[in-house]
């Protein structure tokens, strides 16, 4: 199909317009080459959310990791999974090569383009420092769905996943396969637990030192991304939106919900310092300066 998007990010290009100047970012690859590149050329790979026919126990182990929410995903992949299976074991190909094409950016056009739809309107007001999107059931649910969705979609995340599940040696699990399944559950925890339960929103300001991002754009401040088996007791999320602004999401009264922290320039570089240990293979900046003390090489 002519119409298949077939460079898919893991990383939002609105988002990182905040870093470009006429579509062109700043990076730093694998810690020794910084260069200016468009944007529709970073924090993507080609079929990154293909979904490929997959075996009982891949559904198995996503169906254990689900809830009420994630659940019905979760069948409609199965509900495509079993027409792939269908039309090869019937010996029909083109069918097959059909759905085959439709799999390539299914998730892609159908769930993380709506999902990054709904990001939209609110890293407007939070650009504003105007946090009312989150006095509104309807806007904060899908907000903290989208959030939970970026942290968990990334190469980074993938990779890890990917990485453990191999180690654990599960008989007739494709590792690639359960990650496709399984992220949307996780997502969809991690964003319900952010829209119910008591979790304070605030914007960290920076004036001295420009925020940078990265290919894991949103982190967990406790958590250690290259090690995948250690599991973060606490979980305080961090997610620069601008190079002067970024949220902070936590459930400890250490911030006011709602309120502003002005990071002194300490703060700043330790929290760009955290962006590069998560990054995967990628960081962001506004200028070459601000990316200079990380290049390895």
């Amino acid at each position: 199909m002519a119409d298949t998007t077939v460079h898919q990010h893991y990383v939002w290009r609105y988002y990182l317009r905040q870093w470009a100047t006429n579509e062109q970012i700043i990076c730093l690859r694998d810690g020794n080459k910084i260069f200016p590149v468009n944007l529709m050329k970073i924090a993507q790979e080609k079929l990154f959310y293909q979904f490929c026919e997959s075996s009982e126990t891949d559904f198995l182990i996503a169906r254990h990791m689900a809830d009420d929410c994630s659940i019905k995903l979760i069948e409609v992949y199965e509900s495509i999974n079993a027409f792939l299976r269908s039309a090869r074991e019937n010996g029909d190909d083109a069918l097959y090569q059909d759905i085959l094409e439709f799999c390539k950016d299914f998730d892609e056009k159908f769930y993380n383009c709506p999902v990054e739809k709904a990001l939209k309107l609110p890293l407007e007001k939070l650009y504003a420092k105007d946090f009312s999107f989150l006095d509104n059931q309807d806007t904060k649910i899908p907000f903290c769905n989208a959030i939970a969705e970026q942290y968990c979609r990334t190469n980074m995340m993938k990779t890890g996943f990917i990485r453990s599940i191999k180690e654990s040696n599960i008989e007739g699990a494709n590792p690639h396969n359960v990650w496709f399944l399984i992220r949307h559950s996780l997502a969809c925890k991690i964003g319900m637990a952010l829209a119910f339960k008591e979790y304070r929103f605030c914007l960290l300001e920076s004036s001295d030192v420009p925020l940078i991002t990265g290919d894991q754009p949103i982190i967990n401040v406790y958590a250690d991304y290259r090690e995948p088996k250690g599991i973060a007791e606490q979980c305080d999320l961090y997610y620069p939106i601008t190079p002067q602004l970024a949220l902070f999401i936590t459930d400890k009264d250490i911030v006011e919900n709602k309120g502003m922290i002005f990071l002194s320039r300490e703060q700043a570089m330790k929290l760009n310092d955290l962006i590069v240990a998560a990054s995967h293979s990628q960081v962001f900046a506004a200028n070459n300066d601000d990316l200079l003390k990380y290049k390895t090489t």
